[in-house]
């Protein structure tokens, strides 16, 4: 756009932004034009590119940053592009009195019969993309007795058919506003579940954990000590005689006790001070 902005003003004509628009690959309706129109032209028809610019790129980060080296820079995530993603039907006043009278009644049936219903709608939803047709839906809700009157079903298909066309249902928000427990998303009176539980944490009282009794794993005797041993080296086919006659240079067959417990602890056999104790095992 500077190229037909020449005294760098931030300002071009409405012909020259709806070009440039059209060369970006920007495809608006008139419609959204002239919503952008009413935000960024000026009474001297000459329109703030820009502002716009820098709205734009707040996508990718905030504006003079570098005065600022503290300053956090939201991520963008699915809430930041919803309203680009969802296509809302109007409703006027009488029908969200309507609306919300039957997803109150719902509300109470499903904390009535503690039914969760999102698993049965995810067995529609083989793309895993939160919506299924008005047929499934339909289907769901008289499975669980939900089904209200044709005009109130109207209603609710309408509030949540928001996917630009007319046959999907996106039952994912609907779950979210029935079921008050699912995920912890919904709010009871104001106050947001997950923040109750976190909040509940603050008055909790550690109970003293019960004395445990010491095991006593000591062997019975010399035999119950050896035949602990023999598993043991069974198990990972330890060669005794290889670590102890290290110690033994004449070949006599004796060594000390420090050697004899040292042998065992390089051959991954340790004995605590009590099993050493046991005078036989060595003599």
């Amino acid at each position: 756009m500077l190229d037909f902005d020449n005294l760098r003003k931030g300002t071009v004509s409405e012909a020259q932004f709806r070009r440039l628009l059209e060369m970006g690959t920007l495809e608006l309706t008139p419609a959204e034009y002239r919503c952008l129109l009413s935000k960024y032209q000026l009474e001297s028809s000459l329109v703030q590119y820009k502002q716009f610019i820098d709205n734009m790129d707040l996508v990718f980060t905030e504006k003079a940053i570098d005065k600022d080296p503290l300053f956090h820079v939201k991520q963008i995530d699915r809430e930041t592009t919803l309203p680009a993603r969802r296509v809302y039907q109007a409703l006027d006043p009488k029908e969200e009195q309507q609306l919300a009278a039957v997803i109150r009644s719902f509300r109470r049936e499903i904390q009535n019969k503690r039914v969760l219903m999102k698993p049965h709608f995810q067995d529609f939803d083989r793309t895993k993309n939160g919506y299924i047709s008005k047929n499934q839906f339909s289907r769901i809700l008289h499975q669980f007795n939900l089904f209200p009157e044709r005009s109130a079903l109207d209603l609710v298909i309408r509030k949540y058919v928001d996917n630009g066309n007319e046959n999907e249902v996106n039952y994912y928000q609907f779950c979210r506003d029935v079921d008050i427990f699912d995920e912890g998303t919904a709010e009871i009176s104001g106050v947001d579940i997950v923040k109750q539980h976190i909040d509940s944490f603050k008055t909790f009282q550690k109970q003293p954990k019960p004395t445990s009794f010491i095991i006593n794993d000591m062997p019975d005797s010399v035999q119950d000590l050896l035949a602990r041993f023999q598993l043991k080296i069974k198990e990972f086919r330890i060669r005794v005689r290889e670590f102890l006659r290290d110690f033994d240079l004449l070949r006599l067959g004796k060594i000390t006790q420090a050697q004899f417990r040292s042998g065992l602890s390089i051959a991954k056999l340790p004995l605590s001070d009590t099993e050493f104790r046991l005078r036989p095992l060595y003599h």
